[in-house]
């Protein structure tokens, strides 16, 4: 695990966005206001399908202008894709990356990346919480780690940002010189001092996911659920330096 090659021992200033779904509406803007641009960004999800799109309209109201990542993992024909990325990107200026599923193929990635304007398109790689027998049943294969490279592949070929994936995908993507310039947002990330790694199967602290060049990673409830977030943040990048 520690022949990495040299491409990859690089560090950001701050890689933090912070998961807000399980916070409900109003913690996610309390938590926004607490700790604005103390970290890069913050990942919105279900709480979209909870409160509608105009949650970004009460977001850029209390708050102004701030990172927001959109994990909905979209996946469907191409002209779903190019519907679906042409109204988030439209809709906010904000948006700064999109999550669709690899299953959208070539084609949907295709139709993402054409229809993104200044939003950036995410792969999303295989979930984590799926089982050894999960991935056989959904992929045909007893090693996920096919999979990963795959939708990297893809992603590059079909010129998305980056690829969207867990700590364990990340391992694996640290091996691939040529992958070195893909965008990797990882989730599945925990400093040593938290134990609760919630439904994460693989876990692995900030300072190691960018050691493995990530280029950024999503975290949750360490800093969600800390009583000082601005502490807890701070602690973790002062880890990784």
């Amino acid at each position: 695990m520690e022949n990495i090659p040299n491409c990859y021992q690089k560090k950001l200033s701050n890689p933090i966005i912070v998961a807000l779904d399980k916070a409900g509406k109003d913690g996610a803007i309390e938590i926004i206001k607490e700790l604005g641009r103390e970290v890069w960004g913050y990942k919105l999800g279900a709480l979209l399908f909870r409160h509608g799109i105009s949650l970004l309209d009460d977001i850029q109201k209390e708050i102004g202008s701030v990172n927001l990542f959109i994990d909905l993992e979209f996946a469907g024909n191409p002209d779903f894709i190019a519907e679906v990325i042409t109204a988030c990107s439209l809709y906010s200026a904000n948006i700064s990356y999109i999550v669709v599923n690899a299953a959208a193929g070539p084609p949907g990635i295709k139709a993402a990346v054409d229809n993104a304007r200044i939003s950036k398109i995410l792969v999303g790689s295989v979930i984590d919480s799926l089982t050894i027998y999960d991935i056989k049943y959904i992929y045909g294969t007893d090693f996920p780690e096919e999979k990963t490279l795959q939708f990297a592949k893809m992603a590059k070929a079909e010129s998305a940002n980056g690829i969207y994936c867990s700590s364990r995908d990340l391992e694996t993507l640290s091996h691939y010189p040529e992958l070195e310039n893909l965008t990797k947002i990882v989730y599945g990330v925990r400093p040593k001092w938290d134990l609760n790694h919630g439904s994460h199967k693989y876990v692995m602290t900030p300072k190691e996911v960018m050691k493995r060049g990530a280029t950024k990673f999503v975290i949750g409830s360490t800093i969600r659920d800390a009583k000082g977030r601005v502490k807890a943040v701070r602690k973790i990048l002062k880890e990784i330096k």
